[in-house]
């Protein structure tokens, strides 16, 4: 999205809200990272996953928001998915969606909650407070939750600190 600020116009937001309700997801994503203190970086992504013959309306996503990427799942039933995941290109999106938002509201208040802990990639405390956000975020998913993934990176981080729990 670069300097340039989106605003959606309320048609917009309630259209790209029900998709995500439908056929998207807003998750947490840890990202190894070896130049970081914590060697992960957790980052959220909005994403929406269409067949690849409904795959214009992605573009259109993508063209509205001026930002995300689209990849082509050949091997996937041709899925087509539209993923955004910049820290700011995400926080300045989702508030505009929070008012449309129905099943997958309370993930994104709490993906808001996390981008709004700025030191979470620097300190501690921050990163194991975003990572229990993090994990109520996957909680908040109705497939299968995956905190053994979270715990994992958490105790990998504490042990890189040398850190008892």
């Amino acid at each position: 999205m670069g300097s340039s600020e989106i605003v959606l116009t309320n048609t917009d937001a309630a259209y790209l809200a029900g998709f995500i309700d439908g056929d998207g997801s807003i998750r947490p994503a840890f990202i190894k990272d070896m130049r970081r203190t914590f060697l992960w970086v957790l980052r959220i992504k909005i994403s929406i996953t269409q067949r690849s013959a409904d795959a214009a309306v992605l573009y259109w996503i993508k063209q509205l928001l001026k930002g995300g990427s689209i990849h082509k799942y050949a091997n996937h039933c041709n899925q087509v998915e539209w993923t955004l995941e910049g820290t700011q290109q995400v926080a300045k999106i989702l508030p505009q969606l929070i008012p449309y938002l129905r099943v997958k509201k309370q993930r994104a208040i709490l993906a808001l909650e996390i981008l709004n802990i700025k030191d979470r990639h620097t300190n501690l405390s921050s990163f194991l407070a975003a990572s229990r956000l993090a994990k109520q975020m996957r909680l908040a998913n109705s497939r299968e939750p995956q905190l053994e993934y979270i715990d994992n990176v958490v105790d990998e981080v504490k042990e890189r600190l040398s850190v008892t729990p």
